[in-house]
């Protein structure tokens, strides 16, 4: 398991997430914690399934599109919206992380959703030295996948503001993580900073403009943007595609 500060290969950090993915969680936490997916028609309790199984359902809810990113710029292509800009972005990293990285994301998200979880009794992790250890792992892993990340695609996104107060940053840097494996625009991974605070509270304002933008798309356009949070550039960049009105740059 790689550890705070140490240095480590890649092959390690695979290792590492491999090891979390068979940790029984149900033996440390006392009080359900429930979880919604499918727009709140599935419910399950986080001590009744694996962190694996975790990572299935959750794809198998986001994964229908495999990358709203990607789609996006694939609809506005079928339906003749002319432009070199992407909405997606391809980032560079090993095949073997390419292949497992949306996974092993959010296998590691189900150890930071317990974490943030509003009803995990904190004195439960604070009084149990192997379940902080475990989310210890946790935490250390996934900024470790970043630091990866970061090593490839040197700029595309700076999370070492959140070195500062690792578990405050955690969800984001965790957003980073499983957004690089959709290949979300590093502007739009940023701005979900501003309308998630973290697993569950948001920035309605923010959020409701999102929703509201997207809808036009749709309605007006028949242009899909899927889960996608545009940034305001990206947001201001498609209706200057959809509406047809130039291509200017933004810088990438």
């Amino acid at each position: 398991m790689i550890t705070k500060d140490q240095p480590f290969t890649e092959q390690e950090l695979f290792q590492s997430v491999d090891e979390l993915a068979l940790v029984d969680i149900s033996q440390y936490i006392s009080k359900q914690l429930m979880r919604s997916i499918d727009g709140g028609n599935v419910f399950f309790d986080f001590r009744k399934i694996s962190p694996i199984e975790y990572s299935e359902r959750i794809q198998k809810e986001y994964d229908s599109i495999p990358s709203s990113a990607r789609a996006l710029d694939q609809q506005l292509e079928d339906k003749g919206f002319c432009s070199t800009y992407k909405f997606s972005y391809e980032y560079k990293m090993i095949p073997q992380m390419r292949n497992r990285i949306v996974q092993d994301g959010w296998i590691l998200g189900y150890f930071q959703d317990i974490y943030n979880h509003p009803d995990l009794p904190k004195i439960e992790l604070l009084n149990n030295e192997q379940f902080r250890q475990v989310i210890l792992n946790a935490l250390y892993v996934t900024y470790g996948y970043a630091a990866v990340i970061w090593q490839y695609n040197p700029g595309v996104y700076n999370y070492t503001n959140l070195l500062e107060n690792p578990f405050k940053g955690w969800y984001h840097v965790l957003n980073f993580v499983i957004g690089v494996g959709y290949g979300f625009h590093p502007l739009d991974i940023k701005f979900h900073e501003k309308v998630f605070y973290n697993n569950y509270y948001n920035n309605k304002e923010e959020y409701e403009k999102n929703r509201a933008f997207k809808n036009l798309c749709k309605e007006q356009y028949g242009i899909d943007p899927g889960c996608l949070i545009l940034s305001p550039e990206n947001r201001e960049k498609l209706r200057q595609i959809l509406t047809r009105q130039g291509t200017p740059k933004i810088e990438r």
